[in-house]
Parts: structure tokens; sequence; C-alpha cells
């Protein structure tokens, strides 16, 4: 709509240009032809004066025809303009009374997404809820030692806080504790596979690779684990420790 305005615009302003270009060109002509005519009619020459004559009164009878001519168009241009004018405004009005339905329809989607906005953040908030309570009852139980009990709380948990990485860390340490190997790592390559940096993850998928006789993928866990906290360098090598100990035994 904004270019089509301005091209109408420039239209105007072209149209506008051309008639002053006109207008001028005309002007400097009839100058030209009374100047040539008031040269005539000051001539002493008679046949030329009486000539001269003759060219001024079809220089005004044109002249007059064209005025009275003018008028006309000038009136036909103005009950134009006054239509146009009208119909602009009648589309005007009509424009805008089509927009108000596409308006409606804008707030009650945008009314909509909020809505829907927050019922999910209320379901969030009720299974941040329950899940937190079953991550609690979940550690509770693997403290006293009821690694099952532990998995089946963390199981629940996750169901309702599948993005709670520390859960499935969680699971896999109780997996672990009851010798659930293939478990463990499944559980760990969830947690790294959602967040690469998770230190646990490394460590307990270690401890199950190195229990499956697969020490140097367990060396390359623990390396790993390393790689991301150096800090705790002293424990992580007491881990490659034990899985070179255990490594030992086996092929003893």
């Amino acid at each position: 709509c904004i270019l089509m305005d301005r091209w109408r615009m420039e239209e105007s302003l072209e149209g506008g240009r051309d008639a002053v270009d006109g207008d001028l060109s005309s002007f400097l002509a009839k100058v030209d032809e009374i100047g040539e005519l008031v040269k005539d009619l000051a001539s002493n020459n008679t046949k030329g004066s009486s000539l001269a004559i003759k060219k001024a009164d079809e220089y005004l009878e044109r002249e007059g025809k064209r005025n009275r001519e003018g008028q006309v168009t000038q009136d036909r241009t103005v009950i134009t303009q006054s239509d146009r004018s009208s119909e602009s405004k009648s589309v005007s009005s009509s424009a805008a009374t089509g927009t108000e339905a596409p308006n409606r329809e804008t707030a009650a989607f945008c009314h909509a997404l909020e809505e829907d906005a927050k019922e999910r953040g209320e379901r969030r908030k009720e299974r941040e809820e329950k899940g937190k309570l079953k991550k609690k009852r979940g550690n509770e139980a693997f403290r006293k030692g009821e690694y099952k009990s532990a998995i089946e709380h963390f199981t629940e948990a996750i169901a309702q806080m599948p993005w709670d990485i520390s859960l499935y860390t969680n699971r896999a340490l109780a997996h672990n504790q009851l010798g659930q190997y293939e478990e463990a790592i499944q559980d760990c390559d969830t947690a790294i596979r959602y967040e690469p940096s998770t230190l646990r993850a490394y460590i307990h998928k270690g401890k199950a690779l190195a229990a499956l006789g697969k020490f140097q993928q367990a060396e390359e866990c623990y390396r790993e684990a390393f790689k991301l906290s150096p800090k705790h360098r002293e424990q992580i090598e007491g881990y490659i420790e034990d899985m070179r100990q255990l490594r030992t035994e086996t092929s003893a």
C-alpha cells in the first residue's frame, strides 16, 4: 500500500511537472504571437495592418473558445475529483471495516496462546512437584541400600521430569550397585546425550564398562571425565587404578 501511494504521488508530481512545462511553453508561444501582432498593427503598411487586424480577431476568437472549453474541462475535473474522493472514502471505510475481523481473530489467537502457555506452565509445575518428591524418595532408598526401590522412584521421577540429568546418573549408580551394568551404561549415555559435560555420567559409565571387562573403553571414559574436571584428578586417577587392578586380577 505504501509503495502504491508513493507511485501515485510520483505520478502526480511528474504530471504536475509536465503541466508546468507545457503551460510555460504555451505562454511563451503566445507572447511571441502577440508580440508579432502588435508589431504588425503598429506598422505603417496598410495591407500589413489589415492582415494584422484579421489575425488579431482570429486569435481572440480562438482564445475565447479555448477559455470556454477550459472552463468546461475544469468543471468536469472538479466533479470527477469529487466522485473519486467519495469513492476513496467509501473504499477506506470498507477497508477499515474489513480489517476488524482479522484484528479480532489475531487478538483471539494471541489470547489462546497466552492461555495455553499458562496452562502448560501450571502442568509443568505440578509435574516438577511430583518428580522432586519421587527423586527425594529415590535418594532416601539408595542411602538405605534399597537399590531396587531407588531405581523405581528414579524411574517415576524421570517420567515427570525427563529434563533432570541427575535422575539418569542417580539411576545409573543404583544399576551399578545391582550389577545391572548395561542398564547403567544406557542411563549414562542418555545423560551425556542431553548434556555432554555431565561428569558423573562418564565416571559411572567407566565403572560399568570396567565391570564388563571393557577396560580400554572404561579408561577413555575416565580420561574424558578428567578433561571435564581437572580438579578431580586425584579421585579419577583412583578410579583408573582400581580398573587396572581389576584387569590384572581378571587376566591372572
